[in-house]
């Protein structure tokens, strides 16, 4: 990851989502993990984070947040 940052001059990178949804200064994510896909969306917004979600929240419709 830091070769990447570093090639399009990202300022920040983080390794847990926790960590970017604490900064002040962060105001948008993007995130594409499967695993903690809903986790990650909901804990981002509540901590006042734009997200924006490549998959869906839940793998059914019928299945809650």
């Amino acid at each position: 990851m830091p070769v990447v940052a570093d090639r399009f001059n990202i300022q920040r990178v983080y390794t847990d989502y926790r960590d970017l949804a604490a900064d002040p200064e962060m105001r948008l994510a993007y995130h594409r993990t499967n695993s903690l896909h809903c986790e990650m969306a909901v804990a981002l917004a509540r901590a006042g984070k734009h997200v924006i979600c490549e998959k869906p929240l839940a793998s059914r419709w019928t299945k809650p947040i």
